[in-house]
C-alpha cells in the first residue's frame, strides 16, 4: 500500500506465527520520503546480515532476539539488512548513504508504556527507550531521559540482571539514606539494614544488599555526604563531603565500605568525615562488627553503621547525624568536626542525606 504523501510511504507486513492459530499481525513501516538514501549511522547498527529483498530485512526486525529492533536499513548494492534501536524519524541522525533505503516500523509501546505518535512513547515511571523497553541502569540515566525529583524507582544496572529498589534524588544520584528531622528510629536490626526500610522520601534506607549491588556492577561511585542547615531559622545552606570509588561489600565482608580517596572542596565544606572508617564493617544493636570485643558500638549509639571500635566508635564521624547516643538521644548535631565543633549550638540541621553517583554530586 501506498500513501501519497511529501512526508512518507507507508508498507504494511503481515506475520503469523504458529501460536497465532492463523490470526496474523499486520505491523506497519514508514519511510520518510525526504530522507531518501538516508539511514542511521550503519555504524550504530546492532546486527548485519545478508539478504535479497527488503520485506525480509522488514520481516526480521520483528523477529529478531538480538536487541531492541525498531527501525532497519537496506543496502541494494551489497545486499545487507542494518537492524537498530532507534528511530530517525523526520530524517533526525540521518546521514547520506547511497543505495539504501531506511524504514522504521509502527512503534509499540512497552511495559505499560502510552504511544504518543508512531515514534515515541510516553514511559512509566523506571522505564526508558523509545518504546519503554527496559529498565533505567541508574538515576543518572533516568535523569537523562526526562525523570527528576524524588522517585522511588527501580533500576538494572545490568542487561538482564536483578531490578534492585532505589531512590533517585534530584542531583541524579541514587539516595543511600536520608534522614530529615521528624521523629524516626534507625535504631534497626541486621536484616532490616540490609533489605532496606523506608517511611517516606525523607526517612529512608536503601538496603546494605542494595548497595553492594550497585557499586559492584556500576564503578567508579562519588558518595557524597550532604548535610542541610537552617541558619538563624530562615536560611538553607549545606555542607557536604565527597569520597571517590565508593563500594559496599558483600555479606562475608559484613557489607564493608572502601574508598580511594576523601575529595577536597573549595567551599561548603564539611570535612572527612568518614576518618577512620575506610574498610569498615556494618555493625547492628543485634550484630556487632566493630572490631572491639569490649564495646558494641552500635548498641551504644542506637543505629546501625560502619563502626570503628577500635577508634572511640569514630565518633568523628557522620555517626552522630543518625544515631541516638544515650546523652543525647532524638537530636541531631555535628560533633567534633574540625571547623564546625559549635555548629549546632547556632544552627538546625534539617536533613543528613547520602548520596552516590558516577559523578560529583552536589554542585551548589
Amino acid at each position: 500500500m501506498f500513501l501519497s504523501s511529501i512526508i512518507v510511504s507507508i508498507y504494511v507486513i503481515g506475520t503469523c506465527t504458529a501460536a497465532s492459530q492463523g490470526q496474523c499481525k499486520a505491523t506497519e513501516w514508514f519511510k520518510p520520503k525526504p530522507c531518501t538514501e538516508k539511514t542511521l549511522p550503519k555504524g550504530d547498527a546492532f546486527n548485519v546480515f545478508s539478504t535479497d529483498q527488503k520485506l525480509k530485512c522488514m520481516k526480521a526486525c520483528k523477529t529478531t532476539t538480538l536487541g531492541n529492533c525498531l527501525s532497519v536499513s537496506y543496502d541494494r548494492r551489497n545486499k545487507l539488512c542494518y537492524q537498530f534501536d532507534d528511530i530517525g524519524d523526520n530524517c533526525t541522525n540521518l546521514v547520506e548513504e547511497p543505495d539504501t533505503q531506511y524504514y522504521y516500523k509502527d512503534i509499540e509501546c512497552l511495559n505499560g508504556g502510552n504511544k504518543t505518535s508512531s515514534t515515541g512513547c510516553n514511559c512509566p515511571v523506571s522505564f526508558i527507550g523509545r518504546n519503554c523497553n527496559r529498565l533505567a541502569s541508574g538515576c543518572q540515566e533516568l535523569y537523562d531521559s526526562g525523570v527528576g525529583g524524588f522517585n522511588n524507582v527501580l533500576i538494572q544496572p545490568t542487561p538482564g540482571g536483578q531490578p534492585l529498589p532505589v531512590y533517585c534524588s534530584y542531583i541524579k544520584s541514587v539516595i543511600m539514606t536520608h534522614h530529615k528531622s521528624h521523629p524516626f528510629s534507625f535504631n534497626r536490626t541486621w536484616d532490616e539494614y540490609v533489605n532496606g526500610f523506608m517511611e517516606d522520601e525523607y526517612r529512608v534506607w536503601i538496603g546494605l544488599e542494595t548497595l553492594h549491588q550497585i557499586t559492584k556492577h556500576i564503578p567508579h561511585q562519588i558518595l557524597t555526604i550532604l548535610i542541610g542547615m537552617q541558619y538563624n531559622h530562615d536560611t538553607w545552606w549545606g555542607l557536604s563531603a565527597e569520597y571517590a570509588d565508593f563500594k559496599v561489600g558483600n555479606r562475608s565482608t559484613h557489607y564493608a565500605i572502601t574508598y580511594s580517596s576523601y575529595i577536597p572542596r573549595t567551599s561548603n565544606i564539611l570535612g572527612d568525615t568518614l576518618n577512620g572508617l575506610n574498610g569498615s564493617s556494618f555493625s547492628t544493636y543485634d550484630r556487632d562488627n566493630d572490631g572491639n570485643a569490649n564495646i558494641n558500638c552500635a548498641l551504644q549509639y542506637a543505629g546501625g553503621w560502619w563502626f570503628n571500635g577500635l577508634n572511640g566508635c569514630s565518633k568523628n564521624s557522620i555517626t552522630s547525624f543518625f544515631a541516638c547516643p544515650s546523652h543525647n538521644c532524638g537530636q541531631m548535631e555535628i560533633k567534633n568536626f574540625p571547623g564546625h565543633e559549635n555548629l549546632h549550638e547556632q544552627e538546625k540541621i534539617d536533613l543528613v542525606s547520602l548520596h552516590m553517583n558516577t559523578e560529583n554530586g552536589w554542585k551548589k
